[in-house]
């Protein structure tokens, strides 16, 4: 899901809109059809006919492989295997990436830890994997108003975890609930930026 934020009064223009669901809302999903390298760029206007534009590019590889198209290719120790989708969520807990291995090492996973700057937004779940519950962390490096969300692969709302605005660490519990073993991604949006990190919920 692409999230642009702003005053409420703001009216939001994507461009362009291929796979996106509405092209005229704040938070659209991007669904894809194939891969490739995609750049939108999303105009922002207020009551005042003041106008903003930010862009951004995702990058989407096609991960399917299998005679029939049914598995999903990982990278596993320098390796690609082609696995079942309910092995998924357990390669990628233990460190392995979707995708070919060069295509790992270049284009990365949502929420795969990374070395940071010091003052740069960091977004962290632990335990992770999980069976039953984890802790989303987070420190604001500016005071600013927030907005922790958790998503399911599709791009739709779960729940929102927390909203608020301070500059100092939060942290939020997160439990599976009733919810499916699998993969879901917590969305932290913020007055300057957002971040993404993945939680895999195990059975």
């Amino acid at each position: 899901m692409l999230t642009a934020t702003g005053d409420e009064t703001f009216t939001y223009t994507w461009a362009s809109t291929e796979g996106l669901s509405n092209a005229a809302i704040t938070n659209p999903v991007f669904a894809p059809t194939s891969a490739g390298t995609y750049t939108f760029t999303v105009t922002a206007v207020n009551a005042n006919e003041c106008t903003r534009t930010a862009t951004v590019t995702i990058n989407v590889i096609d991960v399917r492989c299998g005679n029939k198209n049914d598995k999903v290719m990982v990278c596993h120790n320098g390796k690609v295997n082609c696995i079942a989708p309910s092995a998924v969520a357990n390669h990628l807990g233990h460190g392995d990436n979707s995708g070919e291995c060069s295509q790992a090492a270049t284009a990365g996973l949502l929420g795969q830890d990374e070395v940071v700057a010091k003052d740069e937004l960091k977004l962290l779940a632990r335990p992770n994997p999980s069976n039953g519950k984890t802790t989303v962390a987070f420190t604001l490096t500016k005071d600013s108003k927030f907005r922790l969300e958790v998503l399911n692969m599709q791009g739709s709302l779960i729940k929102i975890v927390g909203e608020g605005d301070a500059n100092e660490t939060f942290s939020y519990e997160f439990n599976k609930g009733k919810l499916n073993s699998g993969v879901y991604i917590t969305h932290l949006i913020t007055g300057q930026e957002s971040k993404f990190t993945k939680i895999i919920f195990q059975q």
